[in-house]
């Protein structure tokens, strides 16, 4: 990432504090006065120990006292309304799975009314795929709407099984339906979803902390395509349980023809305590092709798509 005007400031404001001391020095220098030695209060060995034990209690406290926390968490209770619920039986007869269900907003299920059709994708991995978190699973979801001909409600859900451990922020990167494919499809709605998580017996919801939509960079021709990326940023309370979340979106294809579904979305996982906050997910993301292959063994990156 390019430093900011703010590192500029701190950079320049340090040069000028090396400056002052060195034009101090000069002036004691050409004055006169005798500078004396101060004895030492502690050994060489002694100031290292110190120095380990000082940075040893700093990681104490901030492995079991310090935690990234949602910044805008709220309790969490699943819709008691007649009309949501209503659409959420049909949905979940279509085979649509309950705790998708139970995760989505009320905006998001409204819109499912008398959908026409379902497709999901379930996505499972095998034992012996080691570079997949065993407790991780999701699902990738296609529901056509009802108002017109080619309105499509996307899904992407996740779920982590309690015995995982977050290190830092978590993001997801959601290339959507029209990528590559400006001239067809059109986003309706823009993009919502949220995360969710149980802590002390209480559920509670989260929107994304930072959602940010950029331009898809593409190593074989070294440039930006032009076609959009999505990145939500976001995490999870150390100590909560039943994490899962999800992102969405509406789309309609603007062509009485046959149209292809194809919502790829890739979560990013940090497994390495030690790079936070100097390496997160998203700057891990943003320079993974200017890094050289370096830190790829402290991220899990977990690719699924929708086709239909």
């Amino acid at each position: 990432n390019k430093p900011t005007w703010s590192g500029y400031l701190i950079l320049a404001v340090y040069v000028v504090l090396i400056v002052c001391i060195m034009l101090l020095m000069r002036e004691i220098r050409d004055v006169g006065y005798s500078i004396r030695i101060s004895p030492l209060i502690l050994s060489k060995a002694a100031s290292i120990i110190l120095t380990c034990i000082l940075f040893g209690i700093g990681f104490f406290i901030g492995e079991f006292f310090v935690t990234l926390e949602p910044t805008n968490e709220t309790e969490w209770r699943v819709s008691d309304v007649e009309e949501v619920k209503d659409i959420k039986d049909d949905l979940e007869k279509m085979g649509v799975p309950c705790q998708v269900l139970d995760s989505m907003k009320e905006k998001d299920i409204l819109l499912c009314q008398n959908a026409k059709q379902v497709h999901i994708q379930k996505n499972e991995w095998s034992s012996d795929n080691v570079s997949i978190p065993q407790n991780y699973s999701s699902y990738d979801i296609a529901i056509e709407l009802s108002d017109k001909e080619n309105h499509w409600k996307l899904i992407h859900y996740f779920e982590w099984s309690d015995d995982e451990t977050f290190y830092s922020s978590d993001c997801i990167v959601l290339w959507p339906v029209e990528r590559g494919m400006q001239d067809i499809w059109n986003i309706k709605s823009g993009y919502t979803g949220q995360i969710l998580y149980n802590s002390e017996g209480k559920d509670y919801r989260a929107s994304f902390d930072d959602l940010e939509i950029t331009s898809i960079y593409m190593e074989s021709i070294e440039a930006y395509t032009g076609d959009p990326e999505i990145i939500a940023e976001f995490t999870f309370p150390k100590k909560s349980t039943e994490k899962r979340g999800y992102i969405s979106y509406d789309a309609v294809a603007d062509t009485d023809r046959i149209v292809k579904i194809n919502s790829w979305i890739k979560y990013i996982h940090q497994t390495n305590r030690f790079l936070y906050p100097n390496q997160t997910t998203v700057k891990y993301w943003k320079n993974r092709y200017w890094n050289e292959g370096k830190n790829e063994d402290n991220f899990v990156i977990i690719e699924t798509s929708l086709h239909h």
